[in-house]
């Protein structure tokens, strides 16, 4: 009997040429690919452009106390029942300038666009930083999909050669035909398993090539000898102490309130009066030179100081303070969420890196205990002592071994990450850190 070629244990070499097109590239490493998305990541460059148009609060605030310049001019056909005059035109132009003096409101708003200000950096560090973290998750996301397809795709391999072997002791009377069957029961599984995770590398490539919108090339992969250290310090309330301290999403939610309590300051300054200097110029004519109703060329100009004194707004002025208290106070609160927020997320991905450091050493641990006990099923086997399903489990497992050892290592990296961001130390220098630990088309 002859090893099956059938169209589900071909399929696996049928959609791996795609996959193997990209690796015509050069290798790119994450501090390439994160330089990629910098420039072409649509969210970040929304953010940068919100900062950019939030931080012209400033000037626009700034606007209200400086000098209002404006000219004007008209031209008119004119006509009443003056049987001497009838219909006549005349034209004028001028010039107007006012000068605030005292206008606490918009005083106010100068010290709350400042505020505004400082809120749209925070804003533009929170995109910043979340674009470096979901570009290098989007990238060990991939590196651990690829582990996971090379794994099962050796599995189904291996299995298939033992599956051939089975079938050439079964023409020679060395095994029973349920031998076999189940070798061939557990390469259909294979295969199937090998679909999966092909498909699952596909879905992690789609999501990275929509962060850096072009083709993803291949990318290094992690060293073997990568270290996997503990988080530094090494205390939890110092991480949640710097977290407190830097957290963009938490410097965001402060300068909220700020700019929800200026708010207060500023409608309770439009119970104030207001004082400006005002001035204006105007040239009048016509051309209308005769009869009773003539009148020469005409200019005018003056200058004022005006003050304004709201008495009474019909309660308008009371409402916006009441509803500025209640937005300040809605705005305090969702400050304390956010701080509970992340430092909870601190605390969580502070516990995660060490879970993972225990997690990745006691795969490593396991593979290697997967890797004798393969080993010893297979003498087992070639003893008699051992049936072919065994040795089929065994190299399942050690195949399944790599992979869940890979994708912990991954893990940590991604934990150690998610550390940093939720502590708002995030940076460049971190990316070029971890590329440092990778090794080029591995």
């Amino acid at each position: 009997m002859k090893l099956r070629l059938t169209l589900s244990t071909c399929m696996p070499l049928i959609v791996a040429v795609p996959l193997l097109l990209p690796h015509l590239s050069s290798a790119a490493s994450l501090s390439e690919i994160y330089q990629i998305a910098a420039s072409k990541d649509s969210v970040i460059q929304a953010s940068r452009a919100q900062h950019e148009a939030a931080i012209q609060a400033l000037p626009l605030a700034r606007s209200a106390m400086l000098p209002q310049i404006a000219l004007a001019a008209d031209l008119a056909e004119n006509e009443n029942n003056d049987d001497d005059n009838g219909a006549y035109g005349s034209n004028s132009y001028g010039a107007s300038i006012t000068q605030n003096v005292f206008n606490l409101a918009a005083m106010r708003s100068i010290k709350k666009s400042k505020a505004n200000v400082a809120l749209a950096r925070a804003s533009l560090l929170e995109a910043e930083q979340n674009l470096m973290f979901r570009t290098a998750q989007a990238y060990f996301n991939v590196l651990t999909a690829r582990e996971a397809y090379s794994a099962a795709s050796s599995s189904r391999e291996a299995i298939a050669r033992q599956t051939e072997q089975a079938e050439r002791r079964f023409d020679v009377g060395l095994s029973a035909i349920t031998d076999v069957k189940e070798a061939q029961a557990q390469l259909d599984l294979a295969v199937a398993r090998e679909v999966v995770a092909e498909n699952q590398l596909a879905l992690a490539r789609e999501a990275l090539r929509v962060i850096i919108n072009q083709d993803v090339p291949v990318l290094d992969g992690l060293k073997e000898d990568a270290a996997l250290t503990a988080p530094a310090p090494a205390s939890i309330v110092d991480w949640i102490s710097v977290a407190e301290e830097n957290n963009p999403r938490l410097a965001v939610a402060r300068k909220d309130y700020e700019l929800a309590a200026a708010d207060i300051g500023i409608e309770r300054a439009g119970r104030l009066p207001t004082l400006a200097i005002t001035g204006g110029y105007q040239n009048t004519s016509q051309d209308l030179l005769t009869g009773p109703s003539a009148r020469p060329d005409s200019e005018s100009g003056q200058i004022k100081l005006q003050l304004e004194y709201p008495l009474f707004t019909g309660g308008r002025t009371n409402a916006l303070i009441r509803q500025a208290k209640s937005r300040a106070t809605q705005a305090s609160f969702n400050l304390e969420t956010v701080r509970r927020a992340v430092v909870q997320e601190t605390r969580d991905a502070y516990l995660t890196v060490l879970a993972d450091i225990s997690q990745t050493n006691a795969l490593s641990q396991a593979l290697a205990s997967t890797e004798v006990a393969k080993e010893a099923t297979q003498a087992g086997f070639d003893a008699g002592t051992r049936t072919a399903v065994e040795v089929l489990v065994s190299l399942r497992d050690t195949f399944n071994a790599h992979a869940d050892y890979s994708a912990a290592r991954h893990q940590y990296v991604i934990s150690s990450l998610q550390l940093r961001l939720a502590a708002g130390i995030l940076a460049q220098k971190h990316i070029d850190s971890i590329s440092r630990s990778l090794e080029i088309g591995r």
